[in-house]
């Protein structure tokens, strides 16, 4: 039997509602193994973004509060990355939320830099990296 640790974690009471709404669905017996899956897809899903190598394109998407004053943040990850940027794009989604959407182009490792640095600022709320292997024909 696999050994297991018991652990406390906070959540936002409307993800955690969601959470359980699609544990329901979905026919799982407990909470703890609905957490079990998604610890095992996220793993699974940075695990192989980091296998990925060579020339990309693609987008990150952020979602913010832009209340947060967190966007000052961005501009200088944008910035100091500004090679593998080819646009960005700014909307209001909410009266709290901002969206961020960045082309990039360029060596994968880069482009997964700056994906995780946005995702470790304060007041970003969400982040989503999509990319497209460049064909070097």
């Amino acid at each position: 039997m696999p050994k297991t640790s018991r652990i406390s974690i906070s959540l936002p009471t409307k993800l955690l509602n969601k959470f359980d709404n699609m544990l329901g669905d979905r026919r799982y017996r407990s909470r703890s193994n609905g957490v079990q899956d998604a610890m095992k897809n996220y793993i699974e899903q940075y695990e192989s973004i980091n296998e990925i190598k060579g020339e990309e394109v693609g987008t990150i998407f952020i979602l913010y509060d832009h209340h947060s004053r967190v966007l000052e943040n961005i501009i200088c990850i944008q910035n100091e990355y500004h090679m593998y940027i080819n646009s960005v794009m700014h909307t209001h989604v909410t009266d709290n939320q901002s969206l961020e959407v960045i082309i990039v182009k360029g060596d994968i490792k880069y482009i997964t830099n700056i994906s995780d640095k946005l995702m470790g600022l304060n007041g970003v709320e969400e982040v989503k990296l999509t990319t497209i292997l460049i064909d070097s024909k």
